[in-house]
């Protein structure tokens, strides 16, 4: 039964993966750690089936959990703080290397098949279930703090909030899952029906499909920069100031935003600015704040919260000076007036 739910997983890793690459004319940062995570989802899943059908690949498993885990943690850091902060990445390069080293001596990761475990619970599992998941679990609890610390006044971070605490439900429901298979072993009473396969069907299953059906709002917000272009010097403006002044500190809202007034605001000069906008989004000044203000109202319209303003209202909430400026520019950037895009949603 097994071996036809880690095929079904395969299928639907490999579905997931095509529909983020399909017509994709650049890749964000975010939908990278995406597809890392697609990919090590699908790989594990593949090595899953091959080991039902009686091969033993489970060195490879255990090197690519490697990859899953610190793509989900990564993940967590690039939708809120936008970047991986150095000191994460120093800890996931330690850790990565002492699993590693210690996958390549014999370690394997906790399973259990039918109530019983076909690895034993050694020094170093037991440095995992305490250490390692408590980091990650930091981790997650750490950026979901940071995005409170925000407030509720912002639809971006709430929506994010909402959604990113799936993860670090389905998180410690694994954290559960492993405490109670290791109460039940000390208390020599493992059920049959205890069975670690079952739970990561479930977990990468549901993990899946949430990326796959993800709000589309995650990948407008913010992360549109091109990976082959964060190279190129033709700016000294960078990528994590700008987008922090721009987008978190939501300058984009701002009724009185010029060119002059954000250049002065990342210290640079204007004509930085304008190079910079040129390489790195490849739209003016002014589409990139009229689109960055329609997503914005856009979702305001679309929330419960404001559906009693009226558009006028939430047309100034959004940055709008004027009526007809952000009725041009929603019907440009969304083929409709914000009537018609009531109506339909």
């Amino acid at each position: 039964m097994y071996s036809y739910l880690f095929f079904g997983l395969i299928v639907l890793g490999l579905f997931s993966i095509i529909e983020n690459i399909k017509g994709i004319k650049e890749i964000s940062l975010i939908k990278l750690y995406f597809l890392i995570f697609l990919f090590s989802i699908t790989i594990t899943s593949a090595i899953d089936f091959s080991n039902e059908l009686g091969s033993n690949l489970s060195l490879y498993g255990a090197i690519f959990r490697l990859f899953t885990t610190i793509a989900i943690v990564n993940l967590f850091y690039v939708i809120v703080q936008y970047k991986i902060p150095k000191i994460v990445i120093y800890i996931e390069i330690v850790l990565f290397v002492v699993y590693f080293v210690a996958i390549l001596n014999g370690f394997r990761f906790i399973i259990i098949h039918n109530g019983q475990y076909l690895v034993k619970l050694d020094l170093f599992n037991k440095f995992n279930l305490i250490v390692t998941n408590l980091l990650v679990l930091g981790s997650m609890v750490l950026n979901l703090n940071k995005l409170k610390k925000v407030g509720n006044n912002n639809l971006y971070h709430v929506r994010i909030i909402r959604w990113i605490l799936f993860f670090n439900i389905f998180f410690v429901g694994l954290i559960a899952f492993i405490i109670i298979s290791v109460v039940f072993f000390f208390s020599k009473s493992l059920h049959n029906y205890l069975d670690s396969r079952a739970f990561l069907i479930f977990y990468r299953f549901s993990i899946t499909l949430y990326i796959l059906f993800r709000p589309k709002f995650i990948d407008e917000y913010g992360f549109n920069n091109q990976l082959e272009k964060t190279f190129i010097k033709t700016s000294t403006i960078t990528n994590t100031n700008f987008e922090l002044v721009f987008y978190s500190n939501y300058y984009f809202l701002n009724r009185e935003a010029c060119l002059e007034d954000l250049a002065l605001k990342l210290n640079h000069t204007k004509v930085e600015l304008v190079e910079y906008l040129q390489t790195r989004t490849d739209e003016s000044f002014n589409d990139l704040l009229n689109r960055s203000r329609i997503n914005y109202l856009k979702e305001l319209l679309m929330s419960k919260k404001y559906e009693f303003f009226t558009i006028e209202a939430l047309s100034e909430m959004s940055g709008f000076n004027n009526r007809r400026t952000m009725y041009n520019a929603f019907k440009k950037y969304l083929g409709v007036t914000p009537t018609e895009f009531i109506n339909k949603n």
